[in-house]
């Protein structure tokens, strides 16, 4: 027991000790210091001078010829060339990290390109060290002799040449930094005794081997395409040499990878880069110089090992091929796990996360290194450098053309924090290196280039809907608001026409609380206009809790706006009152000739609750499910003291992922809520006495006002489940409750649709705004599906309904609106819904009536009676008066949603 006792206290302190923080800080992963020379300059040259310098320059010449190679180089460099330009400049412009390119172009572009290029960049070096991993079993096989025709062989060679590349990179970058230099010696005399034997080997003394002539010379400069030695390739042309040839260039980004492990990245990435890529091309003309003038074209058509066999000591070229190789290989896999792990630890992509934990010792991504092997292996199988090849460039060349296109798009936009150390580059070589890096893409293979991208969108798409935000900054951002602003100033009102209107509204937001049904009904009603949702913080500049209210009020909304998935711009200010804080919403919010037409008021009544109906759609949620949810929101508000959230522990068990993710989206936004309900401070009914004066101010602007009250009784999930039920259609009801006034019909002439008569004109611009909304709100979300539109008319008798209705027809036909029309004679007549005073006068007005002619209670019972099935209902409104609260009150009580219009301009035209 004791023993027990002692190992269990043991156990304990252990799991102290490693979560304690001290500790941690000192095992924290220590990062490699690499100079220029080791970690850029030797990695570039190796992986640029490898493989295919080796084993299949000579056959690119015998193929293409000496001027189509040139141009093949040329081609290639100036890919590459503009590439190095953007790297180094964007490597200057701040601390690099540990992923090289997708570091780089993540902590450009942003996270969506950041992602795609990390995954692209990854299977990039993957298929390289495949390649090399080919590159060297057919060296080794040449060394000995073997049949390289022998796919098992290839296959079994390479896998164990993988293998210990793969036990090599567990050790880590130190190790591989060491044996790169180390390998570049041999490399060096490899390259040195190959063009030592060409210039000085006797004419002829091997097969193939002309000596310098020019006679051989003219032979190798046009082009002379052939079936390839092993016969792997369906075709030989320009584009399908070109694809083999360009990997001999795709080691520019070896020292790259290496970001993480550099001492000083900012300087080492463009001095180290470019200078291997000038030593390179330095050796690769003297080469293909030496082959055209002293090798014979069929002998460069079908010996890959033209180097090796040409040379006077063939085993120091032979060792040479097999360590490069061999290093290249090494680094592309040790490249290709920083990347994964990198890729990892930003969360970007979550299926990932499981590659960001590194050693203590060096931080080296083992996990990353074991999965890449993995994949390498696989593509061993294809078992030819020829077939591997032409992958490798496409996914270099989409890498390469993504790093020119982030270094052109911030050069572009002009960023102040954009101020790379490297000035060589601007604006038009990352431009062309962009645009050349796409076009050699398609040019390679269009299959490919295709799939490239395809995958390309669809790994942006998926982290911008479901990666985790970063602070890094995105690039979409700036260019979003380099373009908006570019616009807006081209945007002239002179040139505005009543023909291209649309609503731009600004809705005041002033109860303690969200209304947040009215939210989102005001967003299907915008039809692609403005949209500012603005509130009033009823508070003075001088009292220490302003700013802070301000701000987490600003906070809060823009979070709402985020979680009902609303197209709207939150807008906080703080104010005294109502009318001075709705005064300066008025006047200030937008920008340029993008600011509020309209301004939308929340009228509050007897009934008005702070619940808040689901904003989901219907067909996202099961109706039981809704209907669950809504009985527990309601509970919620009876008295609950905390939210519900779907981590608390409670007897409901939710049956959906959907209904679990609703019910999460509605506890947040009841959080939210909270902050509107505790930090206002105001006089009881002080936003009713202002809101008169607010309608006023607004007219004087020349802006429209809608105002809206039972709100908090729509319910879009009951409108989709009526229609379901197969019980018909909710309606939208417009009630016309003003029209006709007596002799309307006598001032027209009778024969108005045969004269062509512009009734629109005859129309208040409140009644046209109305029907134009009606119109509006019927085009969008759950409406066009759910309900269907009636316009609605009081008449006096028989003949005045059948007058009335033909009329109401004849409005619709004009403004192009469908429709039913009823139209109602009051079971007591007409007179029955005005007051005493319009019925002592004779109801004999030319004008329309204005609404404080109506008997509201009157008004208010007969659109009861006709609204059984009404989901919505909308009513001109063709004055302002002191009295126009109570009017609403009265008129909308008991009744659905309802909104009135009241227009200051001309909105309507039939015009073409």
């Amino acid at each position: 027991m004791k023993k027990r006792n002692e190992k269990e206290e043991k156990t304990n302190n252990d799991m102290e000790i490693e979560t304690s923080p001290l500790v941690k800080n000192k095992s924290k992963p220590t990062k490699n210091k690499l100079t220029t020379f080791g970690g850029v300059y030797s990695t570039v040259l190796e992986s640029i001078v490898s493989l295919i310098y080796f084993l299949r320059f000579g056959w690119v010449l015998g193929e293409s010829g000496l001027l189509e190679m040139f141009a093949m180089l040329a081609l290639a460099y100036i890919v590459v060339g503009f590439t190095v330009l953007s790297i180094s400049a964007i490597a200057t412009n701040g601390r690099m990290g540990v992923g090289g390119a997708y570091y780089m172009v993540s902590r450009s572009l942003g996270p969506e390109f950041g992602g795609a290029v990390g995954i692209l960049f990854f299977f990039a070096n993957i298929t390289a060290s495949a390649l090399y991993c080919l590159g060297f079993t057919e060296a080794f096989m040449d060394l000995f002799g073997w049949d390289q025709s022998n796919s098992k062989h290839v296959l079994l060679i390479s896998s164990i040449v993988l293998f210990v590349k793969f036990c090599l990179s567990l050790i880590g970058a130190r190790m591989f930094s060491r044996a790169i230099i180390f390998l570049l010696f041999p490399l060096t005399i490899s390259v040195s005794v190959s063009m030592i034997s060409l210039f000085f080997r006797k004419p002829h003394s091997i097969s193939g081997y002309s000596g310098w002539s020019l006679e051989t010379f003219k032979h190798n400069i046009l082009p002379d395409y052939v079936p390839d030695p092993l016969h792997v390739m369906k075709t030989v042309n320009f584009r399908t040499v070109f694809g083999i040839f360009f990997p001999s260039l795709t080691g520019i980004l070896a020292g790259t990878n290496m970001s993480g492990d550099l001492k000083n990245p900012g300087k080492s990435i463009p001095k180290g880069t470019l200078l291997a890529l000038l030593t390179a091309a330095i050796l690769y003309f003297i080469l293909i110089f030496q082959l055209a003038f002293t090798i014979e074209r069929s002998e460069l058509q079908q010996n890959y090992f033209i180097l090796s066999h040409d040379c006077l000591i063939p085993y120091v070229v032979r060792i040479g091929i097999l360590s490069v190789t061999f290093s290249s290989g090494l680094g592309a896999l040790i490249g290709s796990s920083r990347i994964l792990q990198s890729l990892a630890s930003d969360n970007l992509i979550p299926i990932l996360s499981f590659f960001k934990k590194g050693s203590i010792k060096g931080n080296e991504p083992r996990r990353a290194v074991i999965f890449g092997w993995i994949i390498a292996q696989l593509l061993l199988f294809m078992g030819n450098i020829n077939i591997i090849a032409p992958y490798t460039s496409q996914f270099f060349l989409a890498t390469y053309g993504i790093i020119n296109f982030a270094c052109f798009i911030h050069h572009s936009l002009g960023a102040p924090n954009f101020r790379p150390m490297f000035k060589k580059f601007n604006s038009i070589t990352a431009l062309i290196g962009a645009l050349i890096c796409f076009a050699a893409m398609f040019f390679v293979g269009y299959i490919t280039a295709i799939v490239a991208f395809v995958v390309l969108a669809l790994v942006i798409i998926y982290i911008n809907y479901k990666g985790t935000p970063s602070p890094w900054g995105y690039i979409s951002q700036s260019l979003i608001f380099h373009q908006v602003r570019k616009y807006m100033l081209k945007m002239d009102m002179k040139k505005e026409h009543i023909k291209f209107w649309r609503p731009q509204f600004l809705l005041l937001i002033d109860q303690p609380h969200l209304p947040l049904p009215l939210l989102d009904f005001i967003n299907n009603l915008k039809k692609g206009g403005l949209y500012i949702i603005g509130n009033i913080f009823h508070s003075s500049f001088d009292e220490d809790k302003t700013i802070q209210g301000l701000q987490s009020r600003r906070s809060a909304l823009y979070e709402v706006i985020k979680l009902t998935k609303i197209k709207a711009f939150p807008q906080v200010l703080f104010s005294q009152n109502f009318r001075a804080g709705a005064q300066s919403l008025m006047l200030s919010s937008g920008i340029g000739e993008m600011k509020p037409n309209t301004i939308i008021l929340d009228i509050p009544n007897s009934s008005t609750l702070i619940e808040d109906i689901t904003l989901i759609d219907s067909d996202e949620l099961d109706i039981n499910d809704i209907e669950q949810n809504k009985s527990q929101k309601k509970n919620m508000n009876k008295g609950q003291s905390e939210h519900i959230s779907i981590n608390d522990e409670s007897p409901y068990k939710f049956k959906s992922k959907k209904e679990k993710k609703q019910f999460y989206i509605q506890s947040q936004l009841d959080k939210l809520i909270e902050i509107f309900e505790t930090s206002d401070e105001r006089e009881e009914d002080e936003s009713v006495n202002y809101y008169y004066y607010s309608m006023i101010d607004a007219k004087k602007i020349g802006m429209n006002i809608i105002l809206t009250t039972n709100f908090n009784r729509l319910d879009k999930n009951e409108i989709v489940k009526f229609s379901k039920k197969k019980q018909g259609k909710k309606t939208i009801d417009i009630w016309l409750l003003n029209f006709p006034y007596s002799g309307f019909f006598n001032s027209i002439s009778q024969n108005y649709e045969e004269d062509d008569v512009d009734i629109i004109s005859q129309l208040s611009d409140s009644t046209s705004i109305s029907l134009l909304f009606g119109y509006i709100i019927h085009q969008t979300n759950i409406w066009k599906k759910h309900t269907t539109i009636r316009l609605l008319a009081f008449a006096q008798n028989e003949g005045m309904k059948l007058e009335t209705k033909k009329f109401l027809k004849f409005i619709l036909f004009s403004l192009r609106i469908e429709a039913k029309v009823k139209v109602i004679i009051p079971e007591n007549g007409i007179n029955e819904i005005f007051t005493e005073d319009e019925k002592s006068e004779g109801n004999n007005q030319e004008k329309y009536f204005s609404n404080q002619n109506l008997s509201n209670e009157k008004v208010n019972q007969l659109i009861l009676q006709q609204s059984k099935e009404t989901c919505l209902i909308f009513i001109p409104l063709e004055e302002i008066i002191p009295e126009i609260i109570k009017e609403v009150q009265a008129i909308s009580n008991n009744l659905p949603p309802i909104t009135f219009f009241h227009a200051s301009t001309k909105v309507v035209t039939n015009e073409i």
